[in-house]
């Protein structure tokens, strides 16, 4: 996990707790290591808790390099520096960029561009009659990201837009419920079909009966299994996604949509989650003044573990 990205909307920043005391290590940790490497920790402020000497933070990024511009911006992002995060929004950097949205009546024709490149690589998959694995491939390239559900620049709305766009381009036909390449994401859990909240499924021909549409849902361990959509738990469109619900994955490339007014969602974890499941290229729509209170403003949600492990462990040494 990442301490820093958003934390557990129930539980609060677990992760984020446990991490506290990370770099702390106990003088003894410190000296054994030194010992069998021959190289010395630096020195900071050290814990006589041996906890601290369970977690190691990896700071090596494989998605994306830490020179490139989405890992300066993450930096400055997560250290809560507005003004470095305009400067390098300005442009310089080939694989992150700011869009200004005057207000929701522009979204259409600001987004009907980046939209319609984002999704027609898996679109014109679906056409040609390509697998669902090769389908599905294709069409996690590309992801629209929302701050928020509701309101014009929320999941419902930008979800409808997408479809309005790719339909004006004839990529698809959303006057079907169910069109062939229809992405889906279940939100209500079905033990029984076992089906989650957050599995992506897509809509395509049934391999057998190709009259007929089928949702297939692709494992982790690449096994297909589909279902007849009248058989699917609680499910909404995912052309564009909360940035909640999409921790855990990643895409070539992200577009951000963000309000053009405050809202108490918005912080610095909001926007580092969001950029950091961009591998390639991520770009950002919205308000300045909003995406700079954003960056300084932190959530604070304690999940009580901090001062349950940490406090009691300074009362026990």
């Amino acid at each position: 996990g990442d301490k820093d990205q958003l934390a557990s909307v129930e539980a609060g920043s677990v992760l984020g707790d446990l991490c506290t005391g990370a770099g702390r290590f106990s003088p003894e940790f410190q000296s054994r290591l030194a010992a069998l490497t021959g190289e010395a920790l630096p020195r900071g402020k050290e814990s006589s808790s041996s906890l601290v000497d369970a977690i190691v933070l990896l700071r090596h990024s494989y998605r994306f390099s830490a020179t490139s511009g989405i890992g300066a911006l993450a930096q400055a992002v997560n250290r809560g520096r507005a003004m470095e995060t305009a400067a390098l929004l300005d442009g310089r950097h080939e694989d992150i960029d700011w869009r200004t949205l005057a207000d929701a009546d522009a979204l259409p024709a600001q987004l009907e561009e980046p939209v319609a490149e984002g999704f027609t690589a898996y679109l014109d998959a679906v056409q040609a009659g390509a697998g669902p694995a090769a389908v599905f491939e294709q069409f996690s390239r590309f992801r629209v990201l929302c701050a928020v559900r509701n309101g014009p620049f929320g999941v419902k709305a930008l979800n409808s837009l997408c479809e309005t766009i790719l339909h004006h381009r004839g990529l698809i036909d959303h006057h079907q419920t169910w069109y062939p390449g229809r992405p889906v994401m279940v939100i209500r859990n079905d033990y029984n079909l076992r089906l989650f909240n957050g599995d992506i499924g897509m809509t395509l021909p049934d391999l057998e009966e190709p009259e007929r549409m089928s949702v297939f849902f692709l494992g982790n361990d690449g096994a297909l299994r589909s279902f007849a959509p009248a058989r699917l738990p609680e499910h909404e469109t995912v052309y564009a996604m909360t940035v909640h619900k999409s921790q855990g994955s990643e895409f070539e490339r992200v577009l951000v949509v963000t309000p053009n007014e405050p809202s108490p969602v918005l912080s610095r974890e909001l926007l580092y989650t969001a950029l950091t499941r961009a591998k390639q290229q991520a770009v950002f729509y919205g308000a300045p003044n909003v995406f700079q209170a954003a960056v300084e403003r932190r959530l604070r949600r304690s999940s009580g573990l901090r001062d349950r492990l940490w406090l009691e462990r300074t009362r026990q040494t």
